[in-house]
């Protein structure tokens, strides 16, 4: 990982392997990426979910992030699940969904 924004968060290395170096296919799992943090999101905000509900959430959060190479929201999550530490993985979530979307757009390079 190198020392910019993009490397902090997403190990562009690791998802550069999973897609076998094509851009495109990057960019649409990311783009799936995106849209599953956007519903998981939305499941750690429903105050009135149990518990046990929002381990499995975060559990489901930790396993997309290492698939894509996010391994600081991984790790976050695991603090959440194990410690619920929701404040640190508040501010890597939206740093993630930021970077991401940046990516999408254009705003970013990918690779």
């Amino acid at each position: 990982m190198t020392g910019s924004r993009e490397g902090l968060l997403l190990d562009l290395e690791h998802l550069r392997t999973v897609t076998f170096g094509d851009r495109e296919f990057a960019l649409d799992v990311l783009g799936l990426f995106l849209q599953q943090l956007a519903v998981l999101k939305e499941q750690l905000g429903d105050h009135e979910k149990p518990q046990v509900e929002k381990e499995a959430v975060l559990h489901r959060m930790r396993g997309a992030a290492l698939g894509v190479g996010a391994v600081p929201l991984a790790d976050a999550a695991r603090k959440a699940q194990e410690h619920g530490a929701y404040v640190a993985l508040d501010r890597v979530l939206v740093e993630t969904l930021q970077l991401c979307q940046a990516m999408l757009s254009g705003d970013e390079i990918l690779y």
